[in-house]
């Protein structure tokens, strides 16, 4: 199964204007004739709408692993951020991964459905064998997720099978 990376190529170059855009506005005439990579107005509306129109839903995991430190004293994990220091991901680090995630339930939705509809496998079977394909792939560092989000995409993928098949028309009615 590939996993496309078109969304998320997009919402890193969305990210990238953005920033590039704040760091302009901030440094005002020291950027002048810096360039974003674009020119198209319609480009920056779509990015802009896109990067103020999310949210990501309450059950989504939130807290990143950031590592430990040996040693006999506690110790906090903290990073710099704009000048301030933050233990968790910012906002959107946050909703990079949400949607990262989300697409890739979408994604495993379609996969398992056109699945249970080649092969005859039911819903839980053909959901099961493809998170086990994708577990190996994240056990195997191909794929960059955490275990809390794995299992968020799983529930989700179930999620959006229960949807579609609730919406089928072929749906047994009783």
């Amino acid at each position: 199964m590939q996993i496309t990376v078109n969304r998320i190529a997009r919402l890193h170059l969305g990210i990238q204007a953005f920033v590039l855009r704040s760091a302009k506005s901030r440094a005002g005439d020291d950027m002048r004739g810096v360039s974003d990579g674009h020119t198209d107005p319609a480009v920056d509306t779509a990015i802009e709408d896109e990067m103020t129109d999310r949210q990501v839903p309450d059950d989504f995991p939130r807290n990143q692993d950031l590592g430990s430190v040996t040693g006999v004293q506690p110790k906090l994990l903290v990073r710099e951020v704009d000048g301030r220091y933050q233990s968790g991901p910012t906002d959107e680090e946050l909703w990079v991964r949400y949607d990262a995630c989300e697409d890739l339930a979408s994604q495993l939705s379609a996969y398992v459905s056109r699945k249970i509809a080649s092969s005859g496998l039911s819903p839980d079977v053909a959901l099961t064998r493809a998170e086990k394909g994708v577990r190996l792939k994240v056990d195997a560092g191909e794929w960059g997720f955490s275990q809390r989000e794995m299992a968020w995409v799983i529930k989700r993928t179930r999620q959006l099978l229960f949807e579609a098949a609730d919406k089928s028309p072929n749906k047994p009615t009783h």
